[in-house]
């Protein structure tokens, strides 16, 4: 048995240099989105300078495809909000009379919900966008909040929260603020509800860390802020009106900068989205929408993101090499298993760091191993729906 470090070869050395560099990579700059996110702080009570035009009224606009019951409770939740100035926009997709229904209920509980409907038979519309655009224009405050029904909000303080960045002098010069959702992770079922998880995870933590950097280029259309001027001063979604989906990415890209764009991390502005039953589909849609719409956004967060991927596989694969290579010396073997405790102690540090951000840190374990399977996965999953991609327009409808 070779014992001399001298008598090791050259690949060897090689090898182990390479998973190291790759390493060194993915702490310094592959995961740095998601520290970023992880790490940013912001405040829930709003910063005034006093005068009663720093804090400006709020608009909630929320599009209602839900049960009555549902509904009744996001409004409840809605109205018990700790922001001093806001009304509430209701646009139902359900026709004129059980938006006439709803509206009598909520006459008699709140006096600030206004209800509207979409007109039946716009299927060649994104229907979401049509109602964002009716409930922005039916809306009295300076700043309008688009969200949906079916959401469960953590406190009071949510629209404090998401207000803040408008609030105070310096709040004249911001048009956007983008706060994070996350699907009720408990309504995953099966075999791949983990992968799911993470995978989602790692998603909104990309752009969620983009945006922390001074980068943003999206944002999350369940809740977003946005000042009512800067939506009609760039005419709406006049260019993506083709899309079918695209309201909070391309959109958004098209508008935001480093300058009049904030995110909102606390606690009390990460909203739940509740899909029940249907969980696993609208995560399917969800996905599919966003691999299509990333064409017309900045390629620099996947080609990161690709980066990190083909690091797990690289990092892994040179270093068992390495250790291969070098035997029957056992030095490289102990060099590789240090090398890939390091990655793997990188990918689960990272990824708890950002699942905590969600407040969910079950199975951070399993990251690296979750990481590998992330490129065939996805892989697998455009192949699957590449049939698909041409209903993201709105004339294929």
């Amino acid at each position: 048995m070779t014992t001399s470090l001298y008598d090791i070869p050259p690949e060897s050395w090689a090898l182990l240099g390479v998973a190291i560099a790759g390493v060194i990579f993915m702490i310094t700059y592959g995961m740095r989105p998601l520290r970023s996110a992880a790490r940013h702080e912001d405040q829930h009570k709003p910063e005034t300078d006093g005068q009663p035009a720093s804090m400006p009224k709020a608009t909630v606009v929320i599009y209602c495809q839900s049960d009555e019951e549902t509904l009744m409770n996001t409004l409840q939740s809605v109205c018990e909000q700790n922001y001093p100035d806001f009304d509430v926009v209701v646009v139902c997709d359900s026709g004129a009379e059980y938006a006439s229904y709803i509206s009598e209920i909520v006459e008699q509980r709140w006096d600030n919900v206004y209800v509207t409907y979409l007109q039946p038979g716009s299927h060649n519309l994104s229907r979401l966008k049509l109602a964002n655009t009716i409930g922005i224009k039916a809306a009295k405050g300076e700043v309008v909040l688009t969200t949906r029904a079916n959401i469960t909000i953590p406190s009071a303080s949510w629209l404090s929260g998401m207000m803040t960045p408008f609030c105070g002098p310096q709040g004249k010069y911001i048009d956007l603020v983008f706060g994070l959702t996350h699907p009720d992770f408990n309504e995953f079922h099966g075999l791949g509800k983990c992968y799911r998880r993470f995978d989602s995870l790692l998603s909104d933590s990309l752009w969620a860390g983009y945006a922390a950097m001074g980068h943003p280029y999206r944002g999350d259309g369940f809740n977003l802020a946005l000042r009512r001027t800067a939506f009609f001063d760039n005419k709406g979604y006049a260019n993506c009106m083709y899309l079918l989906n695209g309201e909070d990415d391309v959109y958004i890209n098209q508008i935001c900068t480093s300058a009049n764009a904030r995110i909102a991390t606390s606690p009390h502005t990460i909203l739940t989205v509740n899909w029940g039953e249907s969980a696993r589909r609208i995560w399917s849609l969800h996905k599919a929408s966003r691999n299509f719409t990333r064409r017309w956004l900045p390629s620099a967060p996947f080609l990161r993101a690709g980066a990190v991927s083909l690091m797990q596989w690289l990092v892994t694969a040179a270093a068992v090499a390495g250790a291969l290579l070098g035997l029957p010396s056992l030095w490289p073997i102990v060099a590789a298993c240090i090398i890939v405790a390091m990655l793997w102690t990188a990918d689960m540090l990272s990824y708890r760091k950002a699942a905590k951000l969600f407040d969910v840190t079950a199975a951070w374990w399993a990251a690296p191993l979750l990481w590998l399977w992330r490129p065939i996965a996805n892989a697998i999953f455009k192949l699957s729906h590449l049939g698909t991609y041409k209903k993201n327009f709105t004339w294929q409808r």
